[in-house]
């Protein structure tokens, strides 16, 4: 463990209290159960179910599907917090038995603060009939952003 690296982390995924709260909404949440996590009593889980993120659509710094049968598509995006210009590559560990591509395998900032997107495409070719692990990392030669990919496939 090197905590000296969460200072300086080079990108970041970036979430906002809306993200969490539609999120942890479409975990099964109600507004009672919500208003004891957010310590608020303005928070509320709305009725609209299309509102709610999945795990899947949360900008978090993991990619978890509890249930791939064939393919899936996950987009997330990076927000740069490191040098004003940089170029981070992709290195890909695909979970055994899944098929993975990243799009684009290269993000270029060019700028502090800028957010670029990136989608990882999963494709099952043998069902493994429980959970296998991956990863995505995302290095500029400097920095290393890791981000596991856990996926069920059945």
């Amino acid at each position: 463990m090197q905590p000296r690296k969460a200072q300086n982390p080079g990108l970041i995924y970036n979430s906002g209290i809306d993200d969490v709260v539609a999120f942890l909404c479409n975990s099964g949440y109600d507004t009672s159960m919500l208003r004891l996590v957010t310590g608020d009593n303005s928070s509320s889980c709305p009725m609209d179910d299309a509102s709610h993120l999945t795990s899947k659509e949360l900008n978090y710094p993991a990619i978890t599907l509890p249930t791939i049968l064939t393919n899936q598509t996950v987009r997330r995006t990076l927000t740069n917090v490191g040098s004003s210009v940089s170029v981070y590559k992709s290195i890909l560990r695909a979970p055994i038995g899944v098929n993975a591509y990243v799009v684009p395998n290269t993000l270029t900032f060019s700028s502090y603060g800028e957010s670029l997107s990136y989608t990882i495409h999963l494709v099952v070719y043998k069902p493994m009939n429980g959970y296998v692990f991956g990863s995505l990392t995302w290095t500029d030669g400097h920095h290393k952003v890791r981000t596991p990919l856990v996926v069920n496939t059945v």
